[in-house]
C-alpha cells in the first residue's frame, strides 16, 4: 500500500497569521482596529494549500472581548493508493471554518480560545481512494492561541488547533528576537490528521510589510510520519482596520 501524505492544512492557516504584535502607540482618541484580514500559502512534502480569512472583535482588537473568525481555503495532496502500491492519488481539498471565541489583552501578552464549525471536502482524481481521502464532513473545531513579549526583545507565539472533522490537530509554536522592525527566530509544528502527520522545524522573519500589509514568512525540514523527509515553506499576510 502506498504510503499517506497528508497534511492537515485547514489547522494550520491561522498559526501566524492572526496573532498580531503589540499595538503601536497611538492618541487616546483614535479609533481601535476592529477587523484583522488575512490570507497565507504553505507548501510541504507532497501537499500545497492556501487560505484568506478575517477576524472581528466589536470592542477592538487590542481590547479583550468576543472575537468572530472565519476561514476558507483550498489545497491539495498526494497520497498512495489504497490498493496499487505503486499508485499515487491526486487530492483536491477545501475547507472552511466559523467559529466564535474570547480574547484577553494584556501589556505583555494576548491569548484567545475559539470554538465552531469545520467543513471539509476532498476530491480524489480516481476511483477507489481511501474513505478518508474522499467526500465531504462536517465537525467541530477548537482552537487556542498565545503571544506573548517576555522582554522587549523577544517574542514568543503558540497556537492549538483541533478538529473532529478527520481528526486532524496543529501544534505550532514559535520564538523571535527583535532586530529594528524585523523580529528573527525559530519555528517547531505537529501538523496532521487520522492519515498521517507531519513534524516540522525551521526558521521564520517576521515584521516584514508591504504597503499596508504586514507579513511573515517561514520554512525550514519537514518529517513524515511513515519516513519521507522534505522542505516546507509558508507565507502569511494580514492587516488590521
Amino acid at each position: 500500500m502506498g504510503r499517506r501524505r497528508v497534511i492537515a492544512a485547514g489547522m494550520l492557516c491561522c498559526a501566524a497569521a492572526t496573532l498580531p504584535a503589540a499595538a503601536a502607540d497611538r492618541p487616546e482618541s483614535a479609533p481601535l482596529p476592529q477587523w484583522l484580514l488575512f490570507s497565507g500559502a504553505d507548501a510541504s512534502i507532497r501537499s500545497t494549500t492556501g487560505w484568506i480569512g478575517g477576524e472581528y472583535a466589536a470592542d477592538g482588537l487590542d481590547k479583550s472581548g468576543l472575537r468572530l473568525r472565519g476561514v476558507i481555503g483550498s489545497g491539495s495532496y498526494r497520497t498512495g493508493h489504497p490498493s496499487l502500491s505503486a499508485a499515487d492519488i491526486n487530492v483536491d481539498k477545501r475547507f472552511a471554518t466559523f467559529s466564535v471565541g474570547h480574547g484577553w489583552v494584556a501589556p505583555t501578552w494576548r491569548a484567545a480560545v475559539f470554538a465552531g464549525t469545520d467543513l471539509d471536502a476532498r476530491s480524489p482524481d480516481v476511483a477507489g481512494a481511501a474513505p478518508g481521502d474522499r467526500g465531504t464532513r462536517l465537525g467541530a473545531t477548537l482552537g487556542a492561541e498565545l503571544w506573548a513579549t517576555p522582554s522587549p526583545a523577544v517574542q514568543v507565539t503558540a497556537s492549538l488547533g483541533v478538529a473532529t472533522t478527520r481528526s486532524s490537530w496543529a501544534f505550532r509554536t514559535g520564538i523571535c528576537h527583535r532586530i529594528g522592525s524585523l523580529c528573527l527566530g525559530a519555528d517547531a509544528a505537529s501538523i496532521g490528521d487520522a492519515a498521517g502527520s507531519e513534524l516540522r522545524l525551521g526558521a521564520a522573519v517576521a515584521g516584514l510589510s508591504l504597503g499596508a500589509l504586514e507579513m511573515r514568512i517561514g520554512g525550514g525540514l519537514a518529517r513524515k510520519n511513515d519516513g519521507d523527509r522534505g522542505c516546507y515553506g509558508y507565507l502569511s499576510a494580514w492587516q488590521r482596520f
